[in-house]
């Protein structure tokens, strides 16, 4: 016999479309989640503390502010020459300091030129002059004698009316032309005298050579520039500033009065230096290219080391503060507090900021002067704030908060 085989129940083959599956699945994570969110507890609430920004503030001094101009410049000598002989010829020697660099002193030999024929010519001269006084001599003698005969002539005639003769007779041309050739032949001699003391060439003032370019057997003609020399007596720095900084210092004039003092700052060796000056002159015009004046500034003794200070060199690039008035009147206030051309922020009553409009008369790197609208002892804001309001509270560094309470303002 065939066993037999008991058979279940039948299953169904019908199954789900495709795709619903993964949007249940989706659908019920939504609303778990939804769940989640509406049982989780709510957090506490915290009161909010308003942002109060940090700030830095100073008083307006009620002293007179000094004004203080700045420029740059280079140093110059104030006086400046080329060497330049006089006479022709080949130099015999010159002095160890005449070179580049080397220091010269009043008086001292640069260089000597051969003088030979210099002092042949002197002798030429002298006798030349010698000769002319012989001619001279000669001359008065022979007018004297033709002087004599024509007052014989004259008394002889008995007649005082004769015609005076010729002046050829009286020898008067004669005489005027020998004295007219002996001060040609001493003039002719004071020119060799010259020429020969010219070939000793010595420094006119204590100062520096620039450059040389002469040595010992080199011929040298008259009128060649054989070195530029200048003066350490004075250094002088020439400064452009604007026509309206003038107004603030002042300036020497045709009675005496001194201009204003100065201080030229500048770095040398690694260290900054201070020497102290005066302005001397200012230029009749204003500079055509740049509309700037030209101001100079005298430094005495800048081209000698004292005090631990190193001497000025010329060309040396330096910082120049002309020191001006005290005026009268006038506030100074940082230049950060400036604001918007003319505006200022005030710390007015409960640390709240206050806008101000003032008027400024000038403005410079570190700081702006102000001749009305602030009043000495107030405060002003000079931190800088991305956004500010006017009444805005804030904090003052190094200072508490204001109580509770305490407002208002200016």
């Amino acid at each position: 016999m065939r066993p037999s085989c008991e058979r279940g129940p039948k299953m169904s083959n019908r199954r789900l479309p495709k795709g619903v599956l993964p949007l249940l699945i989706l659908v019920v994570g939504v609303l778990g989640a939804v769940m989640m969110m509406k049982l989780k507890p709510a957090p506490p609430k915290r009161p909010s503390v308003p942002h109060t920004p940090t700030v830095q503030v100073v008083r307006v001094s009620d002293a007179a502010p000094r004004v203080t101009i700045s420029g740059f410049g280079s140093v110059a000598a104030r006086r400046r020459i080329s060497v330049v002989p006089q006479v022709s010829g080949v130099v015999l020697e010159t002095a160890p300091g005449f070179e580049n660099g080397g220091a010269i002193t009043a008086g001292d030999i640069l260089l000597s030129i051969d003088d030979a024929d210099y002092r042949l010519a002197v002798e030429t001269a002298k006798a030349q002059v010698a000769r002319q006084e012989f001619v001279l001599a000669q001359a008065e003698q022979e007018a004297q004698i033709a002087q004599r005969e024509w007052q014989r002539i004259q008394a002889e005639s008995g007649d005082v009316t004769l015609v005076r003769p010729n002046p050829l007779v009286l020898h008067g041309p004669q005489l005027k032309l020998a004295r007219a050739e002996l001060s040609s032949a001493e003039a002719a001699k004071a020119k060799a005298v010259l020429d020969l003391d010219r070939c000793i060439i010595r420094a006119p003032f204590d100062g520096r050579v620039i450059e040389e370019s002469v040595d010992a057997g080199q011929y040298v003609r008259l009128g060649t520039a054989l070195a530029t020399i200048y003066a350490t007596d004075v250094a002088e720095v020439a400064v452009l500033l604007d026509d309206e900084d003038l107004a603030f210092f002042a300036a020497p004039d045709a009675q005496g009065r001194d201009g204003a003092a100065a201080e030229i700052e500048a770095e040398f060796a690694g260290r900054r230096h201070v020497w102290t000056g005066k302005v001397v002159r200012i230029a009749g015009a204003l500079d055509p290219r740049t509309r700037l004046v030209e101001t100079v500034v005298a430094i005495d003794g800048g081209y000698q080391a004292s005090d631990g200070r190193p001497a000025l060199l010329d060309g040396m690039f330096v910082e120049v503060r002309i020191l001006g008035e005290d005026l009268e009147g006038m506030l100074t206030v940082p230049r950060s507090a400036l604001r918007d051309g003319n505006r200022i922020w005030m710390l007015g009553d409960g640390q709240r900021i206050r806008f101000r409009d003032v008027e400024v008369s000038r403005i410079d790197r570190e700081s702006v002067l102000v001749s009305t609208g602030l009043l000495p002892g107030e405060e002003i804001v000079t931190s800088q704030l991305e956004v500010v309001t006017d009444g805005m509270k804030v904090g003052v560094a190094g200072r508490s908060a204001p109580a509770p309470g305490d407002g208002g303002g200016k």
